[in-house]
């Protein structure tokens, strides 16, 4: 079974990550993408290639799943493949009827990345969320310093994050003399390449993702498999203890929440933060590495497909036992929501009708 991802520009690296999640599982998968991510953009990515190029791939593939609600290949000999999209970011959010238009027509199944994009009117909807190689990422739950405890903040998008709000209260705690001695707080708006915010990351015990997107994104994972506690916005949290199962993640629905959660970190022992960072990085590894990632999408495609994905899984069971690896094997614990699984006919496409990038 050969997957193909394609991207226009992979956005978050998320192309990346599916295809690396099912390589995990031993699934012949590869992600391409048409344009280059900016220097600060995600670490190893998918290989940039030409449309010709990608086209070639498609007649190749057996399964196509493209990305950020966007059909980068537009030649119609993909219709006779298995086509897959994966949902997510502003572009779906302000045009998804017109996309879902012309989506719903093609794809077996459309996967979503956040619950706020959840409803929307997309095809057999399944609820994916991210990974992270916990192999790179390598967790540390030394605190910083003896004294205080050290908090960080580095927005991609101050404006999206709400840096202005987080910046606003943690000015207000400077001030107090009640807790301005407790902590030091590192934060800056520049945009660098992603080994260098690793870096930033590691330099602190807690960091603030957010507080104003309502969904986290791919740093609040990257942080929490660092060791870090990780304080966020997660509106979708009651479904996903539902989908997924707890969440370490300090959740914080405004500025006095933050406020609070804040105040109760630095008052915590060493030995209680300590504790926090383990659990936060076991959570990563039980619920957004690339293993279960990968499970949990090849279930969705076996879901819509005829296809065995046992034996991907009976791969990772013969390694982890070959190199002496304990993990918590969550195959049987995957649930997925068959409502949707009625077929939808596809007649005739137009060629012009597929999304493009605006």
């Amino acid at each position: 079974m050969r997957v193909v991802i394609f991207s226009t520009d992979d956005w978050a690296n998320m192309g990346f990550i599916l295809a690396e999640s099912l390589k995990s599982l031993g699934v012949d998968a590869e992600s391409f993408k048409l344009l280059k991510h900016k220097l600060y953009r995600h670490g190893p990515n998918s290989k940039v290639i030409s449309l010709k190029e990608m086209e070639n791939e498609a007649l190749k593939a057996d399964i196509i799943q493209f990305t950020h609600s966007k059909f980068s290949v537009k030649t119609p000999q993909i219709l006779k493949k298995d086509i897959f999209m994966f949902h997510g970011g502003g572009h779906y959010r302000e045009n998804h009827k017109e996309i879902n238009r012309v989506a719903n027509q093609l794809v077996k199944a459309s996967l979503t990345q956040t619950g706020d994009l959840l409803g929307f009117g997309a095809k057999n909807e399944r609820w994916l969320l991210p990974g992270v190689d916990l192999k790179v990422l390598k967790p540390s739950y030394v605190q910083v310093s003896d004294d205080v405890l050290t908090i960080g903040h580095f927005p991609s998008s101050p404006r999206i994050k709400g840096t202005n709000v987080i910046n606003g209260v943690i000015d207000s705690l400077r001030s107090d003399s009640n807790y301005s001695e407790k902590f030091n707080y590192i934060t800056s708006n520049e945009s660098v390449p992603y080994e260098k915010n690793i870096e930033r990351m590691k330099k602190c015990d807690v960091y603030i993702e957010q507080i104003k997107s309502g969904e986290w994104g791919i740093t609040a994972l990257e942080a929490a498999a660092l060791g870090k506690i990780v304080v966020t916005n997660f509106e979708t949290l009651p479904r996903y203890h539902k989908e997924y199962g707890y969440c370490e993640l300090v959740v914080v629905d405004n500025e006095k929440e933050l406020k609070e959660a804040i105040i109760k970190l630095i008052n915590s022992s060493k030995n209680k933060i300590k504790e926090k960072k383990k659990k936060t990085r076991k959570w990563v590894s039980e619920f957004h590495s690339y293993e279960y990632l990968g499970k949990k999408l090849l279930r969705v495609y076996a879901e819509f497909l005829d296809i065995d994905i046992e034996k991907y899984l009976n791969k990772v069971v013969e390694k982890e036992v070959e190199n002496k690896i304990v993990q918590k094997k969550v195959i049987d614990d995957l649930t997925i929501d068959v409502s949707e699984k009625n077929p939808v006919v596809i007649g005739e496409i137009n060629n012009e009708e597929f999304i493009s990038e605006k």
